[in-house]
């Protein structure tokens, strides 16, 4: 005699038929729903406009940002060398003349292509460009 009662032979009956008309076998489980970035297309075009965006953040009014301690003393070097025409090392500062005179070349160039009073407007720019 068995120990089941009829009430759980009834519940396993409706659980293997229930399983065996779900899922025939072979047959791919496909997914239920799709979201919008499962496209690869989609997928780059979102990945270009955040990028977009984080770029107009960051390079818009460029020129606003402050200048850090360390490129503020270069800066100061580097403006002197061009003005009076001299370096002094300074031992502190850490950085030789090499720096600075590399640095120099673009307002001694655009000083010597387009005269003295473009050397401050285009020379010396806390940015590499203009808006």
């Amino acid at each position: 005699m068995s120990t089941v009662s009829t009430k759980s032979q009834a519940r396993e009956g409706k659980k293997s038929k229930s399983a065996s008309t779900d899922s025939a076998p072979g047959a791919e489980v496909k997914p239920s729903a799709t979201t919008f970035l499962d496209n690869n297309r989609n997928w780059v075009i979102c990945s270009i406009l955040v990028l977009a965006i984080a770029a107009f953040f960051r390079l818009y009014l460029i020129n606003l940002n402050p200048l850090h301690h360390d490129e503020g003393v270069n800066g100061f070097f580097l403006t002197t060398l061009f003005r009076e025409g001299k370096y002094t090392y300074d031992p502190a500062n850490y950085h030789g003349p090499t720096l600075y005179y590399f640095a120099a070349i673009i307002p001694w160039t655009i000083r010597f292509l387009f005269g003295p009073n473009a050397q401050n407007t285009y020379g010396l720019t806390t940015s590499t460009f203009e808006w």
